[in-house]
């Protein structure tokens, strides 16, 4: 997640602390790694509630742009969850390629951020 989205180390923390927590089991949500030239180059986290599969965190390192990376990190997970309705906390490139593959915007959520 630094290397895709620039999160400080104790962003990406965040995420990982969790599942560690967990011992990686049990966990409300699964991770996808894409691989490209043996190298982790994308990654989605899915989250399945209420009949609808959530993606979040979807992306593709800068240097593994426009080779499938995000199409198979939105499409694979999905195709897997079983649910009929997909969600996405999307970011404005992130929309471009959901529109891109045939998704439909019906709705809208805000987040604030605030420091501490």
């Amino acid at each position: 997640m630094r290397e895709i989205y620039g999160f400080p180390a104790l962003g990406e923390r965040a995420w990982t602390m969790p599942g560690e927590l967990l011992g990686w089991t049990g966990l409300p949500w699964r991770q996808w790694i894409a691989y490209a030239d043996g190298e982790p180059a994308g990654m989605t986290l899915l989250y399945c509630g209420g009949g609808i599969a959530g993606l979040i965190g979807v992306g593709t390192k800068a240097a593994a742009r426009r080779r499938g990376i995000g199409r198979l990190v939105t499409l694979l997970p999905l195709k897997q969850s079983g649910e009929e309705v997909g969600g996405f906390f999307a970011t404005e490139v992130g929309m471009h390629l959901y529109r891109a593959l045939g998704f439909q915007q019906h709705g809208w959520v805000s987040r604030w951020l605030g420091g501490l």
